[in-house]
């Protein structure tokens, strides 16, 4: 389990976000909505140790842990992927692949670039490729390692049809493979389809968690839009 604890983050301008409190199971599918600007890039980047909170605590299974540790047992992938303009799409592969699991996941890369229509670009530069081509490398970063959490920021952007069914497959067999998932989307539908519960963040902060099966259109509207509930 992950917990978050009074979770804050403070920047020169205020709080980007704000005693983020959450409980996630083990092997759960949650996903973390709103609007643009309400925190959610900001929460998992702090999730997944790319930045360190201001306040409170992150815990897995009841360890308290510190940035290093996030980074080493979390997978992420980030809404914006920088790297070098020199590098191809395979070099990038490998090179993580070679760095943080001794290059044990070549096949699993290769079975990947396959699926997701990426052979074809094995030898083009990262920079060269088109924004859900960028995505389909982020997403397969993400899930290398088979990792115990995996953490996905606006992972459809971009991304085409066969490459959003086919990151689907991939968060629910992590699920099956007792892996957690956290991921943020504007496409609702597409977070209804997997979730098991979900929460909503407003100025930095949580403002509801719903379980699975709980209309999320009707909560966004509601919560955002100021539109009432039907009686």
């Amino acid at each position: 389990m992950i917990r978050l604890e009074d979770v804050s983050k403070i920047y020169s301008g205020g709080y980007g976000i704000h005693k983020v409190n959450m409980d996630i199971p083990a092997s759960s599918i949650i996903s973390v909505i709103g609007p643009n600007g309400v925190g959610k890039t900001t929460l998992l980047n702090v999730i997944a140790g790319v930045s360190a909170q201001t306040e409170g605590r992150i815990l897995w299974n009841g360890k308290d842990l510190d940035i290093i540790e996030r980074r080493k047992l979390f997978g992420y992938m980030p809404d914006e992927y920088s790297v070098s303009n020199k590098v191809t799409a395979w070099e990038l592969l490998r090179l993580i692949s070679d760095y943080r699991y001794q290059g044990k996941n070549y096949g699993y890369l290769i079975n990947m670039m396959e699926i997701l229509g990426l052979k074809k670009y094995a030898g083009t530069k990262v920079s060269e490729l088109s924004l859900g081509n960028k995505r389909k490398l982020s997403m397969i970063i993400a899930f290398m390692g088979e990792k115990k959490v995996v953490i996905l920021d606006e992972p459809t952007t971009g991304v085409d049809t066969a490459g959003i069914i086919q990151l689907k497959e991939e968060i629910l067999k992590a699920k099956t493979a007792e892996r957690t998932v956290i991921v943020s989307s504007h496409i609702l539908d597409f977070l209804q389809s997997i979730s098991d519960f979900s929460y909503f963040l407003k100025d930095g902060s949580v403002i509801k968690r719903v379980e699975k099966k709980i209309d999320l259109e009707k909560n966004y509207r509601e919560l955002y839009l100021g539109e009432k509930a039907n009686e």
